[in-house]
């Protein structure tokens, strides 16, 4: 009789390791066709190269980690930070000679959300010209201010000829997750977490053997990362009420950027406290011996007029109140100010075909939309780099004579 304890074993054991199988199957099949599987502009990432305490700029990019994203019709890919910790191939800190060395300041859009390290604009930059070292210092989410706080504290150790800034339109307001502390001359001392948002998250973190299988879970399966976050959808779909609108309040800054009025008006703290940013990086980046230039990168919705009477209407709010280009018109009236160098990428780069150079539902550049930036900004940072060429061999010259 002892027979039958034995083979309910065995069978437990089999429908374990049949399930087992089964999980590591399905794990396989969504880490090489997530992109089919998710519903269309769907994302989700498994892992983290975010280290979630990193001051003074709040967070920042964990050195020597990786994580898998993918996002529905678009992408699967792996994300890798180098042991440096920035998205990008490991850089020695001496200079190669004959190279000037440009390194990238900005957000999401350099740190190339959506496309693979080598699609970025700096490392097709980089394929474009020998004449440069680019370093790719973008990090996802960055204002303004922890861009500044970033060169001023880790980055400018790559002691660069050129810092390249890529501004866009978000760049002025904060991640709402973090809050941004200043000093009395208006400049970022430092950014924290906000408490609320930690407090949040430790009460929402499962604890015990739970907490522990599900933090690894959250790293490293994919089917439990969907599967958490259709479960978190239906919960908030069966919450809300049907006939809820759109609330407006993550398009306020966006609204308070495009905000149309006379020229004599007053600019807005926002706009005020980034000229001050903008002033102190020129000063920070010059007392360093290199030089400033500023890239602007529009929004999808400024590509055209039916692009932005489309962003308009969704808004819901009156046309005559917004104006498509103050934006840009803000930056290049600092850079005329302060004598820096400024390209505008809506009015001087041939950005055409809004659905090749941005991801659809996405205000990210595709590769080819980096790729289309690289080309327009190589003559850009040539022509900044000649003149100083032409100025050492004059020196060289005039020595010898």
């Amino acid at each position: 009789m002892l027979w039958k304890p034995k083979l309910k074993l065995t069978n437990v054991l089999l429908c374990i390791l049949s399930c087992g199988l089964a999980l590591c199957l399905a794990e396989g099949l969504m880490r090489v066709a997530a992109d089919k599987l998710l519903a269309e502009g769907e994302f989700i990432a498994v892992g983290t190269v975010f280290k979630l305490d990193d001051p003074p700029m709040g967070y920042g990019l964990q050195p020597n980690t990786s994580r898998i994203v993918a996002k529905g019709k678009a992408f699967v890919m792996k994300e890798r930070i180098s042991h440096q910790g920035l998205r990008d191939v490991e850089h020695s800190m001496e200079k190669q000679s004959g190279k000037q060395r440009i390194l990238v300041l900005g957000d999401s859009f350099m740190y190339g959300d959506g496309v693979a390290m080598e699609e970025t604009m700096a490392r097709q930059l980089a394929r474009l010209t020998a004449d440069f070292e680019i370093i790719n210092a973008g990090v996802r989410a960055y204002d303004l201010g922890q861009e500044y706080l970033h060169y001023k504290h880790r980055v400018r150790r790559f002691q660069p000829d050129l810092v390249l800034l890529a501004f866009f339109i978000n760049d002025i307001a904060p991640d709402p997750t973090v809050r941004a502390v200043d000093g009395a001359d208006g400049l970022p001392l430092f950014y924290e977490r906000k408490p609320e948002v930690v407090v949040r998250e430790r009460k929402e973190a499962p604890r015990g053997m739970r907490g522990l299988a599900s933090s690894w879970l959250r790293s490293h399966s994919m089917i439990y990362v969907l599967l958490r976050k259709r479960l978190n959808d239906w919960e908030v779909r069966r919450r809300a009420p049907r006939d809820s609108k759109r609330d407006n309040v993550s398009d306020v800054f966006y609204l308070e950027a495009f905000r149309a009025g006379p020229d004599t008006a007053p600019i807005s703290k926002e706009w005020s406290r980034t000229y001050k940013i903008l002033d102190e990086l020129k000063r920070l980046v010059a007392s360093d011996g290199a030089q400033l230039r500023v890239m602007v990168i529009p929004t999808p919705w400024q590509t055209s007029q039916e692009e932005w009477t489309r962003w308009v209407r969704w808004l819901g709010v009156e046309p005559d109140s917004l104006a498509r280009l103050k934006p840009q018109e803000m930056v290049r009236a600092w850079c005329e100010r302060s004598g820096t160098p400024c390209l505008d990428v809506l009015q001087e780069c041939d950005m055409d075909e809004r659905s090749r150079i941005y991801f659809r539902n996405d205000s990210h550049w595709t590769a080819e939309g980096h790729l289309q930036a690289a080309r327009c900004l190589r003559p850009f940072l040539t022509a900044m780099a000649h003149p100083r060429r032409r100025f050492k061999k004059c020196a060289r010259d005039f020595t010898s004579a």
